[in-house]
């Protein structure tokens, strides 16, 4: 029996880094200044890929962290690429949640 008839996800999140310019005394992931571990675009773009090809149901990506902009071009290469495989993009800074529509994509990466 397919995994696909018991769960139907639509959004894949990933805590893209530790690394964070706050230090939220109430974080889950404990994300502050001093913690370094982050993924590389190659990372994120397989997770990405596997996951979408395990559940087509998935529409949208988060992309979190800690601060995930400290990630420069990684982060701009994924959301790149969760456009161009028709996905839409959210971003979590620093606890605050902003979903980026691809007109917000297009403005950056055109």
């Amino acid at each position: 029996m397919e995994l696909l008839n018991f769960i139907s996800p639509n959004t894949l999140s990933l805590l893209t880094t530790y690394y964070c310019t706050a230090a939220c005394k109430n974080c889950c992931f404990e994300c502050n200044q001093e913690r370094r571990g982050r993924m590389s675009f190659k990372q994120m773009e397989t997770y990405i890929s596997e996951c979408v090809k395990a559940f087509p149901t998935i529409r949208l990506v988060v992309f979190s962290g800690g601060e995930c902009f400290s990630l420069k071009d990684d982060l701009y290469q994924a959301i790149y690429y969760t456009h161009k495989k028709g996905l839409i993009q959210g971003l979590l800074l620093m606890g605050i949640g902003l979903l980026v529509m691809k007109r917000l994509l297009e403005f950056w990466c055109y």
